[in-house]
């Protein structure tokens, strides 16, 4: 089996689980002590994107050729801006959108929304975190202040928004939406043109 780590050092190894499992492990290791990121696996030429460990042992007898694409932690920073910035885009539309229908309570219609909402909202405070946590890896360039400053507001405002949850508060659920996540996002979408 050919085997690489971002297209090079390329190996042959036995496509046996142990011989796998060995180059993953050393290859890993060395990937880790560099400080990259795996970003994706390619799979016989399929990029798979999480869960690689199960998928290549659950295809062990297709796999042919696997190749490790790494990501510096500049690269991963940068990644991850792209893809919240492309997530905003659709999100705070949506945001808008879902927070006019709050207001005359939760709907059967609006609850799978109000749902995604939530699962959008908490990806995105996830990506924020993360992107701390690369940005205190390294002396980036960039200011990360309109990060920790939009995070810290995001993090209360999620609190505050699954308290009015609990208490049946779809009115100030979309005030809060309305009034204080979406201008937050909007500032750091705009991030960019501020600094």
């Amino acid at each position: 089996m050919k085997v690489a780590i971002d297209d090079q050092q390329v190996e042959w190894i036995d496509d046996t689980l142990e011989g796998i499992e060995y180059w993953w492990k050393c290859s890993t290791s060395r990937i880790y002590q560099d400080r990259r990121f795996i970003h994706f696996v390619e799979v016989n030429g399929k990029a798979v994107y999480e869960a690689y460990e199960l998928y290549i042992v659950q295809n062990l007898q297709e796999v042919r050729e696997i190749n490790i694409h790494t990501l510096s932690v500049i690269e991963s920073i940068q990644e991850t801006e792209k893809a919240l910035d492309e997530y905003l885009e659709r999100f705070l539309p949506g945001a808008l959108d879902v927070a006019d229908q709050l207001y005359g309570g939760l709907s059967s219609e609006s609850q799978p929304l109000f749902r995604q909402l939530l699962e959008g909202l908490n990806w995105i405070v996830m990506s924020m975190q993360f992107e701390r946590e690369l940005y205190a890896m390294v002396e980036y360039h960039a200011n990360p202040e309109f990060l920790i400053s939009a995070l810290s507001a995001l993090e209360n405002l999620h609190q505050e928004i699954m308290k009015a949850v609990e208490n049946n508060d779809f009115t100030g659920v979309s005030d809060l939406l309305q009034y204080e996540v979406v201008p937050v996002l909007q500032q750091f979408q705009n991030r960019k043109k501020l600094s």
